[in-house]
This record gives structure tokens, sequence and C-alpha cells, in this order.
């Protein structure tokens, strides 16, 4: 069943149907699609040039942007809102 608002409009769940934030670098994207195309951190570190203790900091600072506390969460996020294609 729907919840109603008092505008008559249908209430959302939260977390459903949010944007995704375009704040995130070229990097973090970078970095995301290759985890959503299932890399480690060590992977995407050897493909990047950079160490796994980097990619782990993007990890950390996508997680902030996206509000969400896990790679897979990160992930279905990017995927659902069209930024990342697995």
């Amino acid at each position: 069943m729907t919840a109603i608002r008092e505008s008559g409009t249908p209430a959302r769940r939260a977390g459903c149907d949010r944007a995704v934030p375009r704040a995130l670098t070229p990097r973090e994207l970078e970095i995301l699609t290759l985890a959503a195309r299932g890399s480690t951190s060590h992977r995407i570190g050897r493909q990047l040039g950079i160490s796994e203790k980097t990619v782990k900091n993007h990890l950390t600072s996508i997680y902030g942007k996206l509000a969400v506390q896990c790679r897979a969460e990160a992930i279905a996020k990017v995927v659902a809102g069209g930024l990342v294609r697995p």
C-alpha cells in the first residue's frame, strides 16, 4: 500500500529514487566502474598505477558522497542511476 502525503502525492520510501550525486570525480567514477566489473582494490590499483591504499581511500570518499556503507551499495546506486555500467 502506498502512503499518501497531505498534498495528495504519493510518499516515497526513504532511499528510493534518489538521484546519484554528480559530485564524483572522474577518477572516482573510473574506480567505481572497475569495481562494478568485479575488480579488487589491489587489481584496480595495479591497473591505474596507484596503490591499493589509494584505491581504498577513493572508495571511502565515494561511500561518503553517495551516503552508502559499502562497495556493493555504491555499485548498486551508480548502476541504478545510470552513471556506471558493470
